[in-house]
């Protein structure tokens, strides 16, 4: 499994698919020399080791801690420190994944203008006392004063299956 998860990086490393490192490092040793001679290598290394991936005799993680937790691009000085080891077999950075929210229109500049056509208000009877939502001076208020959600409606955002609850602790 361990043999499958590395191949998977590489190539996706090859792919140019992985855009960020972090500071881990898998790292498989030659022969089976056991999480004795790992602790050793790391500590000659400036690495710290982090245990056997999946149980295994001579496959490990490494964490560099003077590495960012994640950075733009492999560290080659802390790719050869290990890799001129004898005992190291394989050294791999692991990359990373940058998060990317789904289920919302990608940013760009017709996205952040609302469109500006006119549309009616919604058809809750009680939508007029809602001032919070729509206010137009209603019972005396300041116009405009509100949440904004003109803006947010105009771009498609409607809230439509979402649900949402609110506490309040009355301060």
């Amino acid at each position: 499994m361990a043999g499958a998860l590395l191949l998977s990086l590489l190539l996706a490393s090859e792919l140019g698919a992985a855009e960020v490192f972090t500071n881990s490092f898998y790292v498989r040793l030659r022969g089976d020399p056991g999480p004795q001679e790992a602790d050793k290598l790391a500590l000659r290394t400036g690495f710290h080791n982090y245990g056997p991936v999946l149980g295994s005799s001579n496959e490990f993680h490494f964490v560099h801690r003077g590495l960012a937790g994640a950075r733009p691009k492999r560290s080659i000085p802390h790719m050869r420190r290990l890799k001129v080891d004898p005992l190291v077999h394989i050294a791999v950075q692991m990359p990373g994944f940058k998060r990317v929210k789904r289920g919302y229109k990608p940013l760009r500049v017709e996205n952040l203008v609302p469109d500006m056509k006119p549309e009616r208000d919604p058809t809750d009877p009680f939508f007029q006392f809602q001032w919070y939502l729509k206010n137009t001076g209603q019972n005396g208020g300041k116009a405009k004063l509100d949440l904004n959600v003109e803006a947010a409606w105009a771009q498609g955002v409607t809230g439509k299956n979402v649900t949402t609850a609110i506490m309040d602790d009355g301060e």
